[in-house]
């Protein structure tokens, strides 16, 4: 299973490539909903049934919730609670395999200028460049 942000997508699609250039008959290998791969769909299982196997992506950013907190002046922070599981977690929990980016690389600026929360406490994030 793969789970993360759209440069995880590529790889998984890459990985989808390379499995199905291994199998003699291509129609062994489908999108079990009957999905065809898009920028708008965030949860994808192929089934491989030459190596009695699954690959899924599952779309999310960071395991851990992300959310907003509104400062004293009226604007939005992002957060990202700790303590709490990305509401995607139902669907990567039990993996075998867990292959994760996650959308720091993108999300650096917000999240440095966010909080870290936990049921307990607010930290400020401390994310260094």
């Amino acid at each position: 299973m793969l789970v993360g942000d759209s440069m995880n997508r590529n790889q998984f699609e890459s990985l989808l490539c390379l499995l199905r250039e291994g199998l003699n008959d291509k129609s062994r290998m489908y999108e079990v909903h009957g999905y065809r791969i898009s920028k708008g769909r965030g949860y994808y299982v192929f089934k491989i049934e030459d190596y009695d196997c699954t690959v899924e992506f599952v779309r999310s950013h960071f395991l851990v919730k992300e959310g907003i907190r509104i400062n004293a002046r009226g604007n939005s922070n992002p957060t990202l609670s700790i303590d709490r599981i990305d509401k995607s977690a139902d669907k990567w929990k039990r993996a075998d395999i867990l292959v994760f980016n996650t959308g720091h690389w993108w999300t650096h600026g917000k999240t440095a200028r966010g909080y870290v929360t936990t049921q307990q406490s607010s930290l400020r994030c401390l994310c260094s460049d």
